[in-house]
């Protein structure tokens, strides 16, 4: 089934509006780590702004039931990594590592009213995906402790802290309504955090509270950078240039050590070992602080990996020895650097000899020693999607396809790029578990001219085999019955794969004037040669059946640009911007209750009485049989735009009334959506729109 593809430093006091505007990649002080859009002073305060809430409480921060499976993120701020003590049921203990990252967001504007949005990145193996929201809050910073229980923090704008509670994230009260910008945990039961007016905030354990800040350095000082080296012991850097170091006896600022402007990071590896990074780079060693001479530039952030030291200079990584810098390049930055500016580097536990960077577009690098991998790089331009179970399943794009390969079942999301330079994939169907057919083409330039050759392939199991078309043959979309049948159509020719070869389907001459596009194929029966073809085309639907057609005219000229059938006597399809409807006999036009500026963009079907349309300007809403009812996808309509909806029935037995609806958008998101009750019983988010 055709899916088609819809078309320098930033100063503290642009901060704010940088991080609220989402504007390029600028110099922003973060916890002893990298650029980003951490603001430092205060939002104004907003009518709509979130009310007080006690510890532990959280808002509400999405439709319940939204699960998102990969993405669901437009940019990563600050990441973080630590080791977790897992013990299981007979005592055995095992070590892992725990990752999340940030991503804040100012939503809504125009006739919606804003608000503020932090989504909450978990990060396992590479795969990132947005576990949860914390509403009404800018978080830009984050930290985990290393230990038994899973114990984090995450601080931002106006004081606003959340804290880690198994895969959520809550908000808590926090003792300041200054903007914090690092934070750093020794263990479960001390850490510090960070930010403007000077403010340093210790975590005893219990609960958070104010510190005195030295009095050297005033009470407007903007501290920028944080690390945690004991339970009692801290070193924190000033963007103005300074030092300070913490005892058991308080805060003091470090005489005698190079002033140097920017500083917004500070690492340390131990307690006689450290970096900070700014308009140059500090080394501490032997008791002392001292400038290294290295290349000018904006060292935005540093990090120590088991015996290396890595920086990020104007967004570029870098292995620092001494006073050598060392480039970090590889497949995994190899994107334009201003498409891929590093914004964190983090050591990945738990062995912590990697490096985990982070950048704006939402890119994800893994680096070890002088290579980097990328971990689940965005797939650009996502277009297609085929889904089957929770095991087995496709995202087509312009860079690759990734797969639910089921590999132990475990429904994790794996890269199975098809071994092609320049593929773009136009259409993945996936009629059954472990059967999958693509369509696309390869772009290639010669002598300057841009030549495109259409390609196919289908899973083995293992990897994708190449089943292309033969000279000549164009098609766009493909729909398959079983790993050895397949067909595509365009023009007025139809194609079928044989189990060895393409075919031009013989003994049945087109309608005149056909002009086919979508199409969508429903086995025959017992008989393998009784094919039920379906095939959009413009201004009417075609059906080929027993050899013979039958032509159903659309009451517009339109092209049929979405085509599906859940059975012989019921199906829908998109043409000219109009929704209709088969009902066994004659397709009519249905008018859902949308507004007259929403496009429709995709529909799917999961069994009888069953459609979920998919609008840009209404969202997503279901025909249940009998009236079309809005769906509520809550924070994830403000964090992506979807474009693709698929719908299937996740149990084998035809009266269960599960139903899983998938939704794939940009930035890069694949959502799911599981009905696991009767409708009549559902206590969902339903907005009733009307019997139509």
């Amino acid at each position: 089934m055709v899916a088609r593809t819809l078309p320098t430093r930033i100063s503290i006091a642009m901060l704010v509006a940088a991080i609220c505007a989402q504007s390029a990649p600028g110099h922003r002080p973060g916890p002893g780590h990298g650029p980003g859009l951490g603001p430092l002073q205060s939002a104004a305060p907003r009518a709509n702004a979130a009310p007080a809430l006690r510890p532990g409480v959280e808002a509400d921060w999405a439709v319940a039931g939204w699960h998102v499976a990969h993405g669901g993120f437009s940019g990563l701020r600050d990441v973080a990594s630590a080791r977790v003590v897992r013990t299981a049921a007979g005592g055995a203990e095992t070590i892992e590592g725990v990752t999340w990252a940030v991503d804040p967001h100012r939503v809504g504007g125009g006739a919606t009213a804003e608000r503020d949005l932090t989504a909450m990145v978990r990060i396992d193996d590479g795969l990132a995906r947005v576990t949860g929201f914390v509403d009404g809050v800018l978080l830009q910073a984050l930290s985990i402790a290393d230990g038994a229980d899973e114990v984090g923090f995450a601080v931002g704008i106006d004081g606003a802290m959340a804290r880690l509670a198994g895969e959520r994230w809550v908000r808590i009260t926090s003792p300041t309504e200054a903007s914090l910008v690092a934070v750093a945990l020794f263990s479960p039961g001390a850490g510090w955090a960070v930010g403007s007016r000077s403010t340093i905030l210790h975590w005893d354990g219990t609960r958070w509270a104010i510190e005195d800040a030295p009095p050297g350095i005033g009470s407007a000082a903007d501290i920028t950078g944080v690390a945690a080296v004991s339970a009692e012991r801290a070193w924190a850097v000033t963007f103005d240039g300074l030092i300070l170091e913490r005892d058991a006896a308080g805060w003091r600022l470090v005489e005698g050590a190079p002033r140097t402007p920017g500083l917004s990071s500070i690492a340390f590896q131990g307690t006689e070992r450290g970096y900070a990074a700014g308009d140059g780079v500090l080394e501490y060693s032997g008791g002392d602080w001292r400038a290294l001479s290295l290349p000018d530039g904006s060292y935005s952030d540093v990090v120590f990996a088991g015996a290396a030291a890595y920086v990020v200079r104007d967004g570029e990584v870098f292995r620092l020895e001494g006073t050598r810098l060392d480039v970090v390049g590889g497949e995994g930055l190899s994107t334009p650097l201003e498409e891929r500016r590093i914004a964190r580097l983090v050591a990945l536990a738990p062995d912590r000899t990697d490096v985990l960077a982070v950048a704006r577009p939402g890119v994800v690098v893994r680096i070890s020693g002088l290579a980097a991998h990328p971990s689940w790089p965005p797939v650009t331009g996502a277009s297609s999607l085929a889904v089957t179970s929770d095991n087995f399943g496709w995202i087509g794009g312009t860079v690759s396809t990734a797969g639910i390969v089921g590999a132990g079942n475990d429904g994790a999301w794996r890269r199975m790029d098809i071994a092609e330079p320049g593929v773009t994939i136009t259409d993945i169907d996936a009629p059954l578990d472990g059967v999958a057919w693509a369509a696309g083409y390869i772009r290639s330039d010669v002598d300057g001219v841009a030549t495109f050759i259409d390609k196919a392939w289908r899973w083995d199991g293992e990897g994708w085999a190449d089943a292309d078309p033969p000279p000549g043959v164009r098609f766009d979309g493909i729909s398959a019955l079983s790993r050895d049948e397949a067909f595509s159509a365009r023009g007025n020719g139809i194609v079928r794969w044989d189990g060895a070869e393409w075919q031009a389907l013989e003994g049945a001459a087109a309608p005149e004037g056909a002009e086919f596009g979508d199409v969508h194929m429903l086995a025959g029966g017992p008989d393998p040669e009784a094919w039920d073809g379906w095939f959009g085309g413009v201004g009417a639907v075609h059906r080929l059946r027993a050899g013979s057609w039958t032509t159903y005219p659309l009451r517009i000229e339109g092209v049929v640009t979405r085509l599906v059938m859940s059975s012989e006597s019921e199906g829908w399809a998109l043409a000219g911007g109009e929704v209709f409807r088969f009902d066994g006999a004659a397709w009519s036009a249905t008018e859902p209750p949308i507004d007259s500026r929403s496009e429709v963009l995709d529909i799917d079907s999961s069994g009888a009485n069953d459609a979920w349309l998919l609008t840009d300007f209404d969202g997503l809403l279901h025909w249940d049989g009998a009236r079309w009812r809005r769906q509520g996808i809550g924070p994830l309509a403000d964090q992506a735009t979807f474009h693709r909806v698929r719908a299937l029935r996740p149990d084998p037995d035809p009266s269960s009334p599960a139903v899983d609806i998938w939704l794939l958008g940009s930035p890069f998101t694949l959502a799911r959506y599981r009905l696991v009750v009767p409708v009549a019983r559902l206590m969902l988010p339903w907005v009733d729109i009307g019997r139509r």
